[in-house]
């Protein structure tokens, strides 16, 4: 709580120490041009979380019938509509045609997306958001692809132990498959640099390809809006492979 009061404190100061472009240049971030896209909210009743979820699905402006579906994990503490804002509308608008839907799924506040004692959150993603996306906007279910940012960890260590990627980025050669195409980035002051760069070099040891990059930048949203252009290029052209 305190945590919580102290981050709104801080907010509202930097919200007075702006000037009027300030003030405009938040707002287009925030309250961005969507660029024509569709933004649609709908309630999932998941049986496998046992909870009702609301999700976001966004369908760019000029695509063709059947485009692929990207969908994006929210981070820690935060939600689907983390993901409104002017850089990812923007990206989205500069692929044209190329451009996927976009499901923004709602993780909870600490999922990590695998299931779990609190609700089968994997099994979830997959098994009943993705299908009630594609219902929803008619996206091609043969291209569809998942990234996300920061919440793709684990808890604590028996959490780990239950969900081991670096066990299963090394139990068998191309584990994740020949078709699959990888990415992974991390800033160089992120603390999780360590543990992303074990990831990459046991998948690539294990013959994965995988595209990994390291940036300047922290385990922050400057870091994450800064790549976002480049996010969306990989997935536009992986799916186009498809």
């Amino acid at each position: 709580m305190l945590g919580r009061r102290l981050l709104g404190v801080t907010v509202t100061v930097t919200l007075l120490s702006l000037d009027g472009w300030g003030l405009f240049r938040l707002y287009r971030v925030f309250k961005p041009d969507q660029h024509g896209a569709k933004v649609t909210h709908f309630s999932l009743k998941s049986t496998l979380v046992g909870r009702s979820l609301e999700e976001i699905a966004v369908v760019p402006k000029g695509g063709g019938a059947g485009p692929p579906l990207l969908v994006l994990l929210h981070g820690r503490g935060s939600s689907p509509s983390s993901y409104l804002t002017k850089y990812w509308f923007d990206a989205l608008a500069g692929l044209g045609a190329r451009a996927p839907v976009l499901l923004l799924v709602n993780g909870g506040d600490h999922s990590y997306y695998h299931d779990r004692a609190d609700g089968r959150w994997g099994s979830y993603v997959t098994q009943e958001a993705i299908p009630a996306a594609l219902a929803q906007t008619g996206a091609d279910r043969r291209r569809i692809a998942i990234g996300g940012i920061s919440m793709g960890a684990f808890d604590n260590a028996e959490d780990f132990a239950r969900n081991d990627v670096l066990e299963i980025a090394s139990s068998r050669p191309v584990p994740l498959g020949r078709k699959a195409r990888v990415w992974i980035d991390v800033g160089n002051r992120d603390p999780f640099f360590s543990a992303d760069s074990e990831l990459a070099r046991a998948l690539c040891a294990y013959g994965q390809k995988v595209v990994f990059n390291v940036w300047p930048g922290a385990h922050s949203g400057d870091y994450w809006n800064a790549h976002v252009d480049r996010y969306l290029r990989f997935y536009a052209s992986a799916l186009a492979a498809c």
